[in-house]
């Protein structure tokens, strides 16, 4: 019987950025993977560019979402194995109950063997919110997952006060496909508005997650 693995991302393109490489390494191999999408990432342009029309945060759900499955296609995750939680950008909040309800019955649902989820020292605060729910739901369910945690919005003091617990994951085979999963995500990496003077995730920003190592607390 194949491992489950679980992936828990706040916003589509998180799974990729930090696990993308792993994801696939882990697919390769055979292991069941599934993906969680938090919230619909809505807000993207909004709250990083000042951005509120063309598109619009409604406009922006559904193309997020699309191109989740795009990305997750090239990353050989199974289309019934996407789940979209559908919170509105921003409407994660400490002790969401309701968000907790909905992970503790995937996590008895699929009973997983590995679980990777936001690290709470993440500087994003919708980040640290999907961690608080996330840890909250597993301490409900009468099984031990091995837990991996992944930080995104980098804080320095955070992967420092980590090295002790740190655990790294080559994915110098699969990095190509990394890199084009994440291009999927062209309305985050592209000139997506003809308002825009910068991407929302900027060249210097996606350097971070282009390297053969893959990084995790554990």
């Amino acid at each position: 019987m194949s491992r489950v693995v679980l992936i828990f991302a706040p916003h589509p393109d998180d799974e990729t950025l930090a696990c993308g490489g792993t994801i696939t390494k882990k697919a390769r191999q055979g292991e069941d993977i599934h993906v969680v999408f938090l919230t619909d990432g809505r807000n993207s342009h909004l709250h990083t560019l000042g951005i509120s029309t063309d598109p619009s945060p409604q406009e922006l759900a559904p193309i997020r979402k699309q191109e989740a499955r795009e990305a997750a296609k090239i990353l050989g995750i199974k289309p019934d194995n996407l789940v979209f939680l559908d919170i509105a950008y921003g409407g994660l909040g400490l002790k969401n109950k309701v968000a907790e309800g909905k992970v503790r019955q995937i996590l008895l649902g699929l009973r997983p063997d590995e679980v990777y989820y936001p690290d709470e020292a993440d500087s994003h605060r919708t980040h640290r919110a999907a961690c608080d729910v996330v840890e909250a739901a597993l301490k409900t369910v009468d099984f031990f997952p091995q837990r991996y945690r992944y930080i995104v919005w980098a804080n320095e003091a955070g992967y420092r006060g980590e090295k002790a617990r740190q655990t790294e994951v080559d994915i110098t085979e699969t990095l190509h496909l990394k890199k084009q999963a994440i291009n999927e995500y062209r309305s985050q990496v592209t000139l997506f508005s003809k308002k825009q003077g910068r991407p929302v995730l900027t060249d210097s920003f996606l350097a971070g997650f282009l390297d053969n190592h893959e990084r995790f607390i554990c």
